[in-house]
């Protein structure tokens, strides 16, 4: 997954104002010779409003989609983050994406300052994705 340093730091910046809930949001981009090329980060409200989980409303994520087709962009992925834990992969995170296969699930730890991806290959398997910043 190849992101630019001023999306991933609106990421961050996003998670760190929306602590201790949990921030969340989408990944629009493209696939372009077998990377995933992020384009644009749109925030999104964590209707949850928790500190341990996080849901976009499907009203938002309708109108994520439609901003997708108006920029050419696919939604590949979205993020969201880790108030007090590391960035690592959950039986929550996995049990909510198990739909979404092909899609990334960035995860941005506020306690560790760091994060990491992963995608979802298939209904049972996550690998982790490589993240690189580019400027």
């Amino acid at each position: 997954m190849l992101i630019r340093k001023q999306d991933y730091q609106l990421i961050a910046e996003h998670a760190q104002k929306e602590a201790p809930n949990e921030a969340c949001g989408a990944l629009l981009g493209k696939h372009e010779n077998e990377k995933i090329v992020v384009e644009r980060v749109v925030k999104a409200k964590n209707i949850r409003e928790s500190p341990v989980e996080y849901e976009i409303s499907a009203e938002e994520i309708l109108e994520i989609y439609r901003l997708a087709e108006v920029l050419e962009l696919e939604v590949v992925g979205f993020y969201h983050s880790h108030p007090f834990h590391g960035p690592l992969w959950s039986t929550v995170d996995d049990e909510r994406s198990k739909l979404w296969i092909n899609h990334l699930f960035l995860i941005y730890s506020v306690a560790q300052k760091e994060a990491r991806c992963y995608k979802r290959v298939a209904e049972n398997r996550v690998e982790e994705e490589p993240i690189e910043i580019v400027e």
